[in-house]
């Protein structure tokens, strides 16, 4: 489990508001890992048009990649 902040502090600094976003992904998705780096995060999604990875910018809430994993 990450903990993003602690006791009472906010979790985006004094003067920003919090960066809200939408995600189009396939109705039948579901997130099975995701990860957290810096401002990043990486979401890997399935679906039944398959496997792909998205990139997410935080700070602006803009996707930076859609990567479609497909087998060789």
């Amino acid at each position: 489990v990450y903990q993003a902040s602690k006791g009472e502090q906010s979790s985006t600094p004094s003067g920003e508001e919090a960066v809200a976003a939408e995600l189009h992904i396939p109705k039948d998705a579901s997130i099975s890992t995701l990860a957290l780096d810096g401002d990043r995060l990486a979401l890997h999604l399935q679906s039944s048009a398959g496997p792909e990875i998205v990139v997410i910018d935080l700070k602006t809430g803009k996707t930076l990649a859609r990567i479609k994993l497909k087998p060789e």
